[in-house]
């Protein structure tokens, strides 16, 4: 079994503020510990479920350099370096291809959620909100998606508390494992470590024997595909309808229809990538 783990960093253990998150800041180099911790958790606990099983790794945060690769399992092979669209043209999924199961580890509410932890989507300062056929989804949804385009089920997702409705409201049979409780944007209650990451082992291990008894399903939305995306600013759309396969759906509205869900994936995250006001780190 081969098992496709994309990890940001958003809802991993004790991450609450932005310090934590940003090379150069205080907090930085805990919070990778933290995320390389939460990973290897779900790592652990996949192999006691199935001791032959392989990894794929995709570093799914900022710049995508975060995770300490010598402290991973000697099974688990690493996606690294920026997410910009010419070298990772599906960002935070690069590297699922030919997996079984997908697990997504510290993972955060889509934008707009009222009183979400560092809730965003994809771009923060560029995206409102994305549509799956009019459906609003955060990355949760958009990369279970693009699973669900090779048939393979979400297994596990962990994060804070605010991001279960997003994960139940997929319908696959999806575990969540929860690391903390949001109290707002950059506060939550957060469970101890031991306890946080053994609770994303024993939800990895369920996840694999969900998936042998046939409780997991690919999430299919149906094709074709029309996915939109609001901007905060009309200049951001102005940018953004350059991409080709892309049409202007309203003043901040971009849209992207395909016959399947790779392709407005594909389409949408150039897009995304061109929106920018200046290029972020995790583009270079």
């Amino acid at each position: 079994m081969r098992i496709f783990i994309s990890a940001d960093m958003d809802g991993i253990t004790g991450i609450t503020h932005p310090d934590q998150m940003f090379e150069g800041r205080p907090g930085y180099l805990a919070g990778c510990e933290a995320m390389t911790a939460d990973v290897s958790a779900a790592i652990e606990g996949t192999l006691r479920a199935e001791p032959a099983a392989e990894f794929v790794v995709a570093d799914g945060h900022s710049q995508g350099r975060n995770l300490f690769i010598e402290k991973l399992h000697e099974s688990a092979s690493l996606v690294c370096g920026p997410m910009h669209e010419s070298v990772r043209p599906l960002s935070q999924a690069q590297g699922m291809e030919g997996c079984d199961l997908a697990f997504f580890i510290g993972y955060h509410a889509k934008a707009g959620t009222p009183g979400g932890l560092l809730a965003h989507t994809w771009a923060g300062p560029v995206i409102a909100d994305v549509r799956l056929n009019g459906v609003s989804v955060g990355e949760t949804g958009i990369n279970a998606a693009v699973a669900g385009h090779w048939d393979m089920p979400l297994g596990l997702v962990s994060g804070a508390h605010d991001l279960r409705p997003e994960v139940e409201a997929l319908e696959c049979g999806t575990l969540f494992a929860q690391t903390k409780q949001s109290y707002g944007r950059t506060a939550a209650l957060c469970l101890p470590a031991k306890k946080s990451r053994e609770t994303i082992s024993r939800t990895a291990q369920g996840a694999v024997e969900a998936m042998r008894s046939g409780g997991l399903r690919p999430y299919k939305p149906t094709l074709p595909m029309v996915m939109e995306v609001d901007t905060h600013r009309r200049e951001q759309a102005d940018k953004a309808c350059r991409a080709k396969g892309t049409e202007r759906a309203g003043e901040r509205t971009i849209r992207v229809t395909a016959e399947s869900t790779l392709q407005a994936t594909l389409t949408m995250w150039e897009a995304m990538c061109r929106a920018q006001d200046e290029p972020p780190n995790w583009l270079t």
